[in-house]
This record gives structure tokens, sequence and C-alpha cells, in this order.
């Protein structure tokens, strides 16, 4: 019976299979550029892809630089030195040591106005440092001791304002942010604040009032326009609220 050669076919059967392990071995890439490319399926849902939940509404904090107060040597006092190895000590990061030494000085160096404001300062810049590395939880004291020594001072107040904001602090009070518009009349937070503050006291008119002057200065500020649409929904929700409530004593 005659068989056909098929030798031939296997050769080059083969060979194919050589090149193609070659191909493989070799050049990977060119059987991936062979390969059809793979499209994502998107699975469609009837129901709506929900919104991830809201971040809590930060604030527009200048930056630690323009937070920080300039401390002039103090020529004509007798604390110039001890004074400025404290200011040393927080320039050097020796935070702890500092704060003890400030907590150390006599009652006597605060009886003078140029070392108080300077001492101030000191607490002040220390609850920068404090606030970077252990955020407003670790400056709030801080800023609360450089308030009481130097009420008049816009920097001062608008840090203690930032810490008592965000730690939901008592500090934060209609005193307070009163004080920080007088020195700072054209910063949009302390009206906003006092806005926030006055309707969770149901003092809606008075709310209002401050939340015009927060829009007229917000400027394009977007973390701070998320705090003004904040507070803008808890006014407006109160005044709705208002009418039905009287409706509601008027029909009883």
């Amino acid at each position: 019976m005659y068989r056909r050669d098929i030798s031939p076919l296997l050769m080059w059967l083969a060979l194919a299979v050589f090149l193609l392990i070659g191909i493989h071995q070799f050049f990977p890439s060119f059987l991936e550029k062979l390969a059809p490319p793979v499209h994502s399926v998107s699975v469609e849902s009837d129901k709506p892809i929900a919104d991830p939940p809201p971040s809590p509404l930060p604030l527009s904090m200048p930056t630690p630089s323009t937070r920080l107060i300039e401390l002039p040597p103090l020529p004509l006092s007798t604390y110039e030195v001890p004074l400025a190895i404290i200011r040393d000590d927080i320039e050097a990061h020796r935070f702890l040591l500092a704060e003890s030494k400030l907590l150390a000085l006599p009652r006597d160096v605060l009886s003078d106005k140029t070392s108080r404001a300077y001492i101030a300062g000191l607490w002040n810049n220390l609850g920068i440092e404090q606030e970077l590395i252990h955020g407003t939880a670790g400056s709030l004291s801080s800023f609360k001791r450089a308030a009481a020594l130097d009420d008049s001072s816009p920097v001062i107040l608008m840090n203690l304002a930032h810490a008592s904001w965000e730690r939901r602090d008592p500090a934060l009070d209609q005193e307070l942010l009163e004080k920080l518009i007088g020195v700072a009349p054209q910063e949009p937070f302390p009206h906003l604040a006092l806005a926030d503050w006055l309707q969770e006291h149901d003092r809606i008119d008075e709310a209002e009032r401050h939340l015009s002057h927060a829009t007229d200065r917000i400027g394009r500020d977007p973390a701070l326009r998320s705090y003004l649409a904040s507070v803008t929904t808890k006014i407006h929700r109160k005044e709705t609220a208002e009418p039905r409530a009287k409706a509601q004593d008027e029909d009883g």
C-alpha cells in the first residue's frame, strides 16, 4: 500500500513551533501586540452610584510662616536674654523645654507691656510648631495662653479661632469672634463662624447679617465656600421652620 511521505510537513511544523517559541522567549511584547485589546466591562445597575461621604469641612488656613509673629529684640527689657533663649529653643524645635521655661516665667515679667506682647508671640509661635506635629489638639492651649496675654493681635486671635473651630472648643464664642472682627474686619472667617454660632443660638436675624458680610468677603476660596454653603443651609432651614412652628401654635 502506498504511503505518502509527510516528513517535509513535519519539518515545517517543527520549524513553526520553534519560531513561535523563539518569538515568545525573546520578543514577549510581540505576542501582546497581536492579542486583541481587553476592554473593561462596566456593569450597569438600576441603582445610582452613591456619592462618597462628604469630608469634614476644611478651612483655608494661611501658610505657617504668615501665622507666626516676628519677635524683635527687647534691648530695654530686663528679661531680654531669657526671652531670647526661649525664642531660640522654639526655633531649634526644643518645644518641651521652651514650654517649661514659659510656664516658669515670674509674674512680674508680665507687668511690662512690651515683654507681655513678646511672651504672647512666643506662645503663638510655639503653638504653630506644636500644630505641625500634633494638630490643633496640641496647639490650642498655647494659642489660648497667647490670646490671654495679647488679645489685640489679629494673628493670635485668628490662630485661636481656627484651632477652636476645628476642636469645637467653647472658646469659639461671640466675644472672641467679635474681637477678631474688630482687629481683622476684612476676614470672612470670623463673620462666617459668628453666623454659625448665632444660628445655633436661634438668633437668625443677626446670623443672616454676618452671613452677608462673610459672603461679601469670601473671594474665591473653595474650602471656605464649603463652610459658607453649610452655614447658609442651616440658617435657611431654621428660617423655614419658624413659620411652621408659629402656624402649628396658632392651630393648636
